[in-house]
Formats: structure tokens, C-alpha cells, sequence
């Protein structure tokens, strides 16, 4: 659009402005934006754009528009106040203080700039509690500013990180949300919004935040540091791992993506990498707890105790509170049986230290199970999942706890399944799911088994001296292998002799222990597999989840577990 004078822009000003009024922000949006390539140092229209993006919470992108129109016209007090509440909105608080000390210079008079001067100087008060982690006094500070400015973003970001700090997710959650919702392009909330999402375990939710962080900063690294986090939880490891470098190409020092990279790599299987960067971290800086406490953690993946114990010990000489090392360690001893040296000790001292942390209420849970103390394993499931209610492996254990226990009210046992159900259904639910009851694909399957043997799966962590195989050995072995065909389908590295006399039974063995739920989806859906069973239910290595992924137009629960799993997308048990 071409703007001949003055009165022609006013008019397109009052249509924009109208616009939106009536709530078509992109309409307006796109308006201003075509006013502004052909008049792009008009004082008017830099100040009713920065207005706009400001009225629609977008301070980042108002503020250089604000600030072109008072650089034209600096006399103008009322240009002042609005570029002043981009750049505390947008909490840019340094800048913030440079231009109030240069207006109060020029004795610049407006009502607004003073009450902005109160909200920034409380900021700024604020601000240094932060860095110096008093974290009492700042959050009565806090929670007095957001009451008395609640349309400030930063006192809410504030509040938010604060609660981030103090291991508070689900309040850190609130804060940051509202936080956002007043300042959208505010890429600090964005990333802490993600990092509270990260905490609360809502992995699919704290992806697009970070992506967004990026698209508004591209190389903002902790932003990559946090998108890898969440893409390694959602199972997406090849993402995950391009993420992580990004952030580590953007700054090599970057600690604490290193170890992340690391602990990917142990996802993954990938031992040997993942130790060469962890010892790389510990290299330069040997005291670093984390890249410590996940060097112990990949001895204990690859069953190497003593090197694990060993780390976690060390860890604990240098901070005797890590709550990481507490946990990974006690739960170490409590898998070898070695309650007497205090492997209970440890996981309570963990809990006490962070009654947020689940994992040591887990694993007390399981050590007071292998004890058989089912009352009080139950007890402690129910901490852990008060902590993180979205923990499906935690739900599954209790499930598990609730088959030996003769006190647990079994009444409560069809809601907790269903609840798990429907926490495997939420993350299986971004997956293009096919419709296996549709009448093309079922002709094709009926079809299929007409003429050519029935393909059966079984998924499972038993394939090895279990109560499971003493089962299924002989009704493998008898088998007519002109009807049908057996794929393995095992969860867990473990072996031994009972394994290899099972691997010659089936048509195909293949690991799903390297795989995600997605790429284990896959896999069996590229190999036909008509039934699916699995053979494990809520017991050790299962992989109830993938079922919910329906990688099997038939899927059967059988002879691991004696009660519904609570997957809905399971057709039998």
C-alpha cells in the first residue's frame, strides 16, 4: 500500500485500529506491517504499531517500534512511558533503568513514567534477592508484586522462577503461564514456562515453547539445551541429540548440556560415547556433580555396581545432600540386596531433602515390595504419584504392589489402571494411529491369514529362567510352524541358557530395548504382526505403553500378570 499523505495514513491508522477492536489481530497486524514498509520512519505509525504489538502482549516486538518514534521526537513526554513498559514487560530491566535516569535528566513530567519507576525500582530490589537466593524474603516481595501489578509479566516470571528454584513445579507452572499469557514473545518466560513443563513432566507441552524461544531467538542455547531434554523424554533421540549439539556449538562451555548429551547417549545405548563425554566434562572439571552422579548411573546400566557405588559415593563426599546421588545409590544397594548398609538410609534422607522428587518414593516403594511390606510399598507409590501424578512407570508399580497385597483396597485398583490407561493413551496420542477395524485393511488381513501363517508377537522381559518361559517354552514347541509364525520380541538385554533355547523357536528375534515406543511401533507394524501379545503386564521391563501405540490389529495381555492393565487399547487378557 502506498500512503500519499498524512490523511490517507490516518485513515489506514483508524482501519487497523479498527481491526483490532473487533479481535482480527492478524488482519491489523498485517495492515501495520504494510504501512510501515512504506513509511518506515513515520513517528505516528512506529508509535500505534509498538502500541498494538504492546496491547496484544507482545513487548519484545513493540519495543524498537517505541523506540524509533521517540528517538524522532524525545520532547514528547508521553512517547516516554510506553517504550518504558516494553522494556520492563519485555524485562529488560537494565535498559529500563538507563532510559527512566535519562528522562528523570531531562525532567520529563508524566504520571505514568513515575508509576512505572515504583514497578521497576521494586523489580530491580527483587531482582537482587533473586541472584543472591534469599529465597524467604524474595518470594514475600514477589507475591506482593504480583498482587499489587498483576499485569506485569516479569512479577510473575519472578514468582515463577523463584518457585523453579525451590523445586515447587506445579506452582512455577501457574506463575509462568500467567506470565506468558501477558508477555508472549518474552523468550526468558517462554524458556522457564518450558522448563516448569519439563518439571511437571509435560514433555509434549514444554517442546513447542522451546521452539518457539528459538524461532524469536535462534541461538539462544539453553533453549536447545531444554528442547534436547524434551524430545530424549518424548523418545524423539535423534532431535533430541541435534539439539543438544546446537547448544553446545553456541557455547562449548555449556556444562550442563554436555551432560545432558551424555545421558542421551546412555539412552540410547550407547555406552561407550556416553562415558567418553562424561569423562571429557570431569576432565576439565573433576568435581562436576552431575556429569558424576550420570557416569555412576551408565556403570549401573551396564552392570558395573562397583564403579557405580564407587561415583556415588564420591559424589556424596563432595555434597553429602545430592539428592541424585541419595537416590541412585540407595536404590543400588536395594537391587543387590544390601538393605543392611543402609540402602533404606539414603532414599529417605533423598525424599526428606526434596519431598518433590519421586524417585526416591519409588524406589522405596519397590524396596519395601521385594520385602514384602506391601502396605507400606503402597504408601510410598502414592507419595511419589501425589508428586507427579503424570508418572505412568510409578501407577504401573503400584498396580504391580496392589496383586500381592492382601490390605489394599482392591476397589481402588479399576481407577488406578484407568488412570494409567489413559496416561500411555495421552502419549501415544500425537501418533497417527491406523484404523485396523476399517474394512479395507481387515479384508487384507483376513486375506493374509487365509493364505499364509498367522504372525504372532510377543513382547516381553522374560525370555530367560522366569516363571513366564516355563509356560511359554512348550506351547511354542508345539506349535504348528505351517500356521503360524512366532516373532520375539524381548525388552531387556538379560540372557542365559533358558534364552537360547527359546531363540530357536521363533520365526524372528528383535530387541526392543534400543528402540522408543514410536520406533518399536514401527518395527512390528512393518513385520505384519496380526497378534500381539504381552507377556509381562505391570511386572519388570514391561512395555505397556508401546501397546498404546496399537502396533497390532490384535492385542492380548496374557500369563505375565493376572488383572486388567487398564490399556484400553488391549482387546484381551
Amino acid at each position: 500500500m502506498t500512503t500519499s499523505n498524512q490523511g490517507q495514513l490516518r485513515n489506514a491508522l483508524n482501519r487497523a485500529h479498527a481491526l483490532f477492536q473487533q479481535g482480527d489481530i492478524h488482519a491489523a497486524e498485517s495492515l501495520y506491517r504494510e504501512l510501515l514498509l512504506d513509511r518506515p520512519e513515520d513517528v505516528a505509525l512506529n508509535q500505534a504499531c509498538g502500541q498494538f504489538y504492546l496491547a496484544t502482549q507482545r513487548p519484545a516486538a513493540a519495543a524498537p517500534l517505541l523506540l524509533k518514534a521517540l528517538q524522532h521526537q524525545p520532547q514528547r513526554a508521553d512517547l516516554w512511558p510506553p517504550y518504558l513498559e516494553a522494556l520492563i514487560q519485555s524485562n529488560d530491566l537494565t535498559n529500563a533503568h538507563q532510559l527512566l535516569a535519562v528522562a528523570q535528566r531531562h525532567h520529563l513530567q508524566h504520571p505514568r513514567l513515575t508509576d512505572l519507576g515504583l514497578v521497576l525500582q521494586q523489580l530491580e530490589a527483587a531482582n537482587t534477592l533473586y541472584d543472591t537466593e534469599q529465597w524467604s524474603p524474595l518470594e514475600t516481595i514477589a507475591l506482593s508484586l504480583s498482587h499489587s501489578h498483576p499485569t506485569f509479566a516479569p512479577c510473575w516470571a519472578l514468582l515463577g522462577a523463584l518457585y523453579l528454584k525451590t523445586e515447587r513445579p506445579e506452582q512455577a507452572l501457574e506463575a509462568l503461564d500467567t506470565a506468558h499469557a501477558l508477555a508472549l514473545d518474552n523468550v526468558s518466560i517462554l524458556a522457564n514456562l518450558g522448563v516448569a513443563q519439563l518439571d511437571n513432566g509435560l514433555y509434549a507441552l514444554a517442546e513447542p515453547l522451546f521452539r518457539e524461544a528459538l524461532r524469536i531467538k535462534p541461538d539462544h542455547a539453553e533453549s536447545y539445551n531444554n528442547l534436547g531434554q524434551a524430545l530424549t523424554h518424548l523418545g524423539q533421540f535423534d532431535e533430541a541429540e541435534s539439539a543438544l549439539h546446537q547448544a553446545i556449538s553456541l557455547q562449548p562451555d555449556y556444562l550442563e548440556a554436555r551432560v545432558n548429551l551424555g545421558t542421551l547417549l546412555c539412552e540410547q545405548f550407547r555406552y561407550a560415547k556416553a562415558e567418553e563425554v562424561l569423562n571429557q566434562i570431569l576432565t576439565e572439571q573433576p568435581n562436576h556433580l552431575g556429569a558424576l552422579n550420570n557416569l555412576g548411573v551408565l556403570y549401573s546400566k551396564i552392570g558395573n555396581s562397583q564403579s557405580a557405588e564407587s561415583i556415588y559415593r564420591a559424589t556424596l563426599a563432595i555434597n553429602p545432600n545430592h539428592t541424585d546421588a541419595l537416590n541412585n545409590l540407595g536404590a543400588l544397594l536395594s537391587s543387590q540386596h544390601r538393605e543392611h548398609e543402609d540402602a533404606r538410609g539414603f532414599l529417605e534422607r533423598a525424599a526428606t531433602l526434596n519431598p518433590e522428587f519421586t524417585d526416591p518414593f519409588n524406589n522405596l516403594g519397590n524396596l519395601f515390595a521385594r520385602e514384602h511390606q506391601y502396605e507400606k510399598a503402597e504408601i510410598c507409590f502414592r507419595k511419589a504419584l501425589n508428586a507427579d501424578p503424570h508418572a505412568a512407570h510409578i501407577l504401573s508399580n503400584l498396580l504391580l504392589n496392589g496383586q500381592y497385597s492382601a490390605q489394599q483396597d482392591h476397589s481402588s485398583i479399576s481407577p488406578d489402571a484407568r488412570r494409567y490407561g489413559e496416561l500411555v493413551s495421552q502419549l501415544a496420542s500425537h501418533a497417527p494411529i491406523p484404523d485396523w477395524l476399517s474394512s479395507s485393511v481387515h479384508a487384507n488381513l483376513k486375506a493374509l491369514a487365509d493364505t499364509a501363517p498367522l504372525r504372532i508377537g510377543f513382547v516381553s522381559g522374560d525370555f530367560r529362567d522366569h516363571s513366564v518361559s516355563i509356560f511359554l517354552e512348550p506351547l511354542l514347541q508345539h506349535l504348528n510352524r505351517t500356521q503360524f509364525q512366532c516373532f520375539a520380541y524381548p525388552t531387556t538385554p538379560k540372557e542365559d541358557a533358558v534364552t537360547q533355547r527359546l531363540r530357536p523357536l521363533f520365526h524372528a528375534w528383535h530387541p526392543l530395548y534400543t528402540l522408543n515406543d514410536a520406533q518399536a511401533c514401527a518395527l512390528i507394524r512393518s513385520q505384519g504382526i496380526q497378534i500381539l501379545f504381552d507377556l509381562s503386564g505391570h511386572s519388570a521391563h514391561n512395555r505397556l505403553p508401546l501397546f498404546a501405540w496399537r502396533p497390532a490389529p490384535v492385542q492380548v495381555s496374557w500369563l505375565g500378570y493376572s488383572a486388567t492393565t487398564g490399556v484400553p487399547q488391549m482387546d484381551y487378557i
